[in-house]
């Protein structure tokens, strides 16, 4: 009982405090005309944006780390995504910002603000895990892990960034993340973009785990963020110069479409729903192929009995 309210109560705050905060930091940043329909780097000012940034992410950290380390791994990707999901919201469209600046260019501001968040990110979900692990274990072994903190996230960002093994799961999830999008993010709605990354994240933490259930989690997220980069770099070369004239036809490829924010929040609140699918789809499996009864059989004792 205690712990499911600190679980709600953690959630909550994030969602209806943190959340809010994050987004109304967002929401101070304006284009050149003065409209909202801004980003981290696409604004009017680049040291506003630089600190907006900033906020969120420290707010963000905030949630996700008290989450992960009173409850679970999986309730502190929730809070981050809360969190960022509000800052995402309140972030600007893609089309709505071609149309009003007229500048295909910020295709190029936006994958360098994606390059920026797959590091948060990727440092994040590390943190978040190693948090889940330690809880875990700690709650079945009652051992508290004597390894630091930070060597063991360090450690986990290594591997995510530099290993390159466990290619078809990673392939799975590249893959599974840009048809979710694709098939989803008809428009640059903010709600539908945000959506469609979800979507792509849920099927690309379902396959990577189906395809290879070593991969880790972290491998699974730095392989959904690339997207964030490669997206806006499609949209840049497919419609080049005719980036306004794209907008004006809402013809601009769907990979283009979500902000670097949706990326991240979509990223946090999706990939664990598709883990819990795989798992539930890798147990069914396990169970139909090597059935448990519930009163096995007795092994036959000996009734031998030895000569008097």
């Amino acid at each position: 009982m205690q712990e499911t309210l600190i679980r709600w109560s953690i959630i909550t705050f994030s969602g209806a405090v943190l959340g809010p905060t994050a987004g109304w930091l967002v929401s101070t940043l304006h284009l050149s005309d003065g409209s909202d329909a801004a980003t981290l780097l696409v604004n009017s000012s680049s040291v506003m944006g630089l600190l907006a940034g900033l906020g969120v992410m420290a707010l963000t950290t905030i949630a996700a780390l008290i989450a992960a380390k009173l409850a679970d791994s999986a309730t502190g990707f929730l809070c981050a995504g809360l969190v960022l999901g509000w800052a995402a919201w309140r972030s600007g469209d893609m089309e709505t910002m071609l149309l009003i600046t007229r500048n295909p260019a910020i295709f190029w501001t936006l994958a360098l603000e994606g390059a920026m968040l797959i590091a948060f990110g990727i440092a994040l979900c590390a943190a978040i895990c190693t948090l889940g692990n330690r809880n875990l274990h700690a709650d079945q072994d009652g051992l508290e892990s004597n390894k630091p903190l930070s060597r063991e996230i360090g450690s986990l960002i290594f591997n995510a960034v530099s290993s390159t093994g466990g290619l078809l799961g990673n392939a799975a999830a590249f893959i599974a993340a840009a048809v979710g999008v694709w098939i989803v993010a008809w428009s640059s709605l903010k709600g539908q973009t945000v959506w469609a990354v979800i979507a792509g994240a849920m099927l690309a933490g379902a396959a990577s785990r189906v395809v290879d259930p070593r991969i880790p989690t972290v491998s699974i997220f730095r392989t959904i963020l690339l997207l964030a980069v490669l997206g806006p770099i499609a949209g840049a070369l497919l419609v080049g110069a005719d980036a306004v004239q794209a907008a004006h036809r809402g013809t601009i490829t769907a990979l283009a479409l979500p902000m670097p924010l949706d990326w991240l929040a979509g990223a946090f609140l999706g990939i664990p729903i598709g883990l819990g699918w795989a798992s539930s789809m890798t147990d069914k499996v396990e169970h139909e192929i090597d059935p448990k009864p519930p009163h096995a059989a007795e092994p036959p004792q000996s009734t031998s009995h030895q000569a008097g």
